[in-house]
């Protein structure tokens, strides 16, 4: 019954949100094409963003709203981030797009995409830098001066705003679910053109 309606209601939010993520994928990828004449990285741009928007892609269309959708999104975002950083050969001002982009996943109003981009963007961080350290044409930061430092100022940035965006999507999650409920009870109330004042709310909300 009520769980049930919940259910749904979830997961044609989560649904909606896998395309919403999806365009701003596709975004990424053109962005990695644009950024591709900078430095010379169309091999780059094009090997890893194709692919990871055609999986995305075949994701949503498979197993749209799923959990391994939500979190398949939210590494393909980071993926796609770590892709600008490279191009750009580790521009400071690029690495803004994995604080814009964990705010984005907030839109979900599930915590679970949050975190998962949250470990991503750590272990690309601390890999990256150590293959940059190890003389690997890969890029993280424009130079290694106070490289570590940077990486830990960095992630303590992202702890900080992955965790309040974790409390304010549980939030969101709650607000969003209180609505539905609202709105179905009205919904069985009125049915049929007549008031049936019977119904009753779940018990699991202020309603």
């Amino acid at each position: 019954g009520t769980s049930g309606m919940k259910d749904n209601s979830l997961q044609d939010h989560y649904t909606h949100a896998d395309g919403i993520m999806l365009a701003v994928s596709a975004c990424l990828v053109l962005f990695a094409l644009c950024l591709a004449p900078l430095y010379g990285t169309w091999v780059e741009a094009i090997l890893v963003g194709g692919p990871a928007l055609a999986v995305l892609a075949a994701i949503k269309v498979l197993m749209p709203g799923s959990t391994l959708s939500r979190v398949a999104m939210a590494a393909g975002l980071m993926v796609l981030a770590a892709l600008h950083i490279h191009q750009t050969k580790g521009m400071i001002e690029i690495h803004f797009g994995i604080f814009a982009l964990l705010a984005v996943l907030l839109y979900y109003r599930d915590w679970l995409p949050i975190v998962v981009a949250a470990v991503v963007t750590a272990i690309h961080h601390f890999s990256f830098y150590m293959l940059q350290a190890g003389g690997a044409e890969i890029w993280l930061l424009p130079n290694m001066e106070n490289g570590l430092w940077a990486i830990v100022v960095s992630l303590a940035y992202i702890v900080v705003e992955s965790s309040v965006l974790v409390y304010m999507s549980i939030s969101l999650q709650k607000t969003h679910l209180q609505a539905s409920e609202i709105m179905d009870v009205t919904l069985r109330i009125v049915k049929d053109d007549e008031l049936d004042l019977t119904c009753r709310s779940s018990g699991s909300s202020p309603l």
